[in-house]
């Protein structure tokens, strides 16, 4: 049981947190068979307190994603303070969902954010999980190496060509960092400061070709590779 009073300000506790996001997640697969969905922001980091829960799916469309929503009765949020209305599709839906869990009940902030053309999975997901000091300090690394982070997936800047990032293996790779647990990315965490602070080995570093569109295929790969 989660027991004790409710945290104010809208934050939940990290296993609330938890139950909402994974309610979201059985909505979005019940309404678009197929799509893939799971729970990021400080959720998948562990985070103690959680402000509000982000969800991201793959493979479903606006509709569907709008459709599940309104499946658990969660509303579109409320407007901010300069009276703009909340996001409420295609990309991403900014809303508020009613919970109870065991002895506490209220009402969450929920963002949903939807992979769709040209984002890449492995970009959204590794800048969606946060924290968003670690996600700047992932894109402004990038730049190092020519890179740049662009509506949701990586572009070599010289050349224009897209880098297909369909993990997040594959865009910290890019960065030329290794591999850092959704737990540890927190920029005053010694362990990912120094990994920050390290300098690429040679060999991280060795040009490589560019992998592209294919017009012989149709599939992304370095020049050749079908022939």
């Amino acid at each position: 049981m989660v027991g004790g009073a409710s945290v104010s300000s809208g934050a939940v506790r990290l296993a609330i947190g938890a139950e909402i996001g994974a309610s979201v997640v059985r909505a979005v697969k019940r309404a678009a068979s197929g799509a893939d969905a799971e729970v990021v922001g400080s959720v998948r980091r562990c985070r103690p307190i959680v402000g509000d829960v982000e969800i991201l799916v793959d493979g479903a469309t606006p509709t569907q994603v709008r459709f599940a929503l309104h499946s658990i009765n969660a509303e579109r949020g409320p407007p901010n303070k300069r009276g703009a209305r909340a996001p409420w599709g295609d990309r991403y839906f900014k809303a508020v969902i009613p919970y109870q869990v065991d002895d506490n009940v209220g009402r969450c902030d929920l963002d949903v954010f939807v992979c769709l053309p040209p984002a890449d999975y492995g970009v959204l997901r590794l800048i969606r999980t946060g924290s968003a000091h670690f996600s700047q300090a992932v894109v402004t690394r990038l730049h190092r190496y020519d890179l740049e982070s662009r509506d949701g997936h990586i572009v070599n800047r010289s050349s224009g060509a897209i880098m297909p990032a369909p993990t997040e293996e594959t865009v910290l790779r890019l960065a030329r960092l290794a591999w850092i647990p959704p737990t540890e990315r927190e920029m005053d965490n010694p362990a990912t400061l120094a990994e920050f602070r390290r300098e690429a080995a040679p060999w991280e570093c060795q040009d490589r070709p560019i992998a592209r569109l294919c017009p012989t295929c149709g599939m992304v790969h370095v020049p050749g590779a079908c022939r």
